[in-house]
């Protein structure tokens, strides 16, 4: 690999997102899989015997179905990665900061009244996901 690559790859977001992705996947996947499991194949047989397209099946038949586990998906990984410290801590770029690593370098100044704003919000964040998750497992 080129010298300049890995030095320009290596203190950015593309690094952190990379990271974000590989530590995440196995949940998405999962999540993603029970979706998929739920929809019988005679939908897809349907579709071919109407002569549907592959694309068109998927965005209006199959994609409908998952938005559910889509949505579930995303608000688990939104919350972990709200959570996420060691990972952002290791690959982030210079002055590039999230709530966790915040709340760390506050905790770490002994300034833990400042550290418990950022702290408070992770929270926050995390109650209001789970709170629109759950309604959405209600509604489905």
């Amino acid at each position: 690999m080129d010298k300049n690559f890995d030095i320009l790859v290596s203190g950015t977001i593309v690094a952190v997102v990379f990271g974000y992705v590989v530590r995440f996947i196995g949940i998405s996947i999962n999540n993603y899989e029970s979706g998929f499991s739920k929809i019988p194949q005679s939908y897809d047989d349907a579709c071919k015997t109407m002569q549907i397209g592959t694309f068109q099946t998927f965005f209006k038949v199959i994609l409908p179905l998952i938005r559910s586990s889509m949505m579930a998906s995303f608000i688990v990984i939104f919350i972990e990665v709200i959570k996420e410290l060691p990972l952002t801590m290791i690959l982030r770029p210079f002055n590039f900061d999230t709530l966790a690593v915040l709340s760390h370098e506050l905790v770490g100044q002994a300034q833990v009244i400042e550290s418990s704003v950022p702290a408070m919000f992770i929270v926050l964040f995390g109650i209001i996901s789970v709170l629109i998750l759950a309604k959405k497992m209600v509604k489905d």
